[in-house]
């Protein structure tokens, strides 16, 4: 069986005011009581109770479950100020050594398409949070969107970053497998981790679709999938924490044991 990496995005924006500014006052252009409110609803719907599943799975499965989170600097300055309960149960994870946390944009901005040195910024002031907020240093880098071109695996190695997390295109790998650790040129011993985008989007976009022809999808069928990838070496899981809880509602099973949903 190959390894299997689970990794969830977890990212909180500032909410805006529908009517901007006012009176030119930098603070006016957010709203902080919506930015509150779905604070406490990603809280109470996906990251309290998910939270709590994966730390009874380390516990159950004694350090062989294992996991990471990319989180933004933003989500952890949200969860500080309106839940401080839940960025503790996100460092009571992290502190079983089970859980490990990936570097990135301290906004999950789009700073590598506009300056690499506002890049280099972000993703230090991000790595100096998790540091000072969870007693870690991260390893792995995920760029906003999974950019990457080869010019940035060169800057994250001169980091000091060990690998990369990427999007498994088909287009750019013709035929290759995504389930493999690849090398960029002229950066060594440094790997790009490919995203297995059909095996993400099963459960990211798929669980819950009615239409679609693999319903329902259960733990085996899902599990079925994962042993029949016998070449492969590494199968890296990437998705959005929301999906347990927001975008796809508990209702649906995901987050319990997964019930049939039928064609209408």
């Amino acid at each position: 069986m190959p390894a299997l990496n689970l990794c969830f995005r977890v990212h909180i924006p500032y909410r805006l005011n529908e009517a901007g500014a006012h009176n030119g006052a930098a603070t006016g252009y957010f709203n902080d009581a919506a930015t509150a409110a779905i604070v406490n609803q990603l809280a109470d719907e996906c990251y309290l109770p998910a939270n709590i599943i994966l730390a009874k799975l380390i516990e159950q499965h004694q350090g062989k479950f294992k996991l990471a989170f990319s989180i933004s600097g933003t989500a952890i300055e949200l969860l500080h100020a309106h839940r401080p309960d839940v960025l503790v149960s996100f460092q009571q994870l992290v502190a079983t050594g089970c859980v490990e946390l990936l570097a990135e944009t301290y906004y999950n901005s789009l700073s590598w398409l506009y300056s690499k040195k506002e890049f280099g910024y972000q993703v230090k002031k991000h790595a100096a949070l998790i540091t000072r907020v969870f007693g870690v240093e991260p390893h792995v880098l995920r760029n906003t969107e999974l950019i990457y071109n080869n010019q940035l695996a060169v800057v994250a190695q001169e980091m000091g970053y060990k690998g990369i997390l990427c999007e498994g295109l088909e287009k750019i790998l013709r035929g290759r497998t995504p389930n493999q650790t690849y090398a960029a040129p002229g950066v060594g011993d440094f790997g790009l981790l490919l995203r297995n985008v059909s095996l993400s989007d099963d459960i990211a976009f798929r669980f819950d679709d009615p239409y679609w022809n693999e319903q329902p999808l259960t733990a085996g069928k899902y599990a079925g999938w994962i042993h029949s990838h016998t070449g492969a070496c590494t199968i890296n899981l990437f998705l959005d924490y929301e999906t347990f809880g927001i975008h796809k509602k508990s209702a649906t099973g995901i987050s319990t044991a997964p019930r049939i949903i039928s064609k209408p």
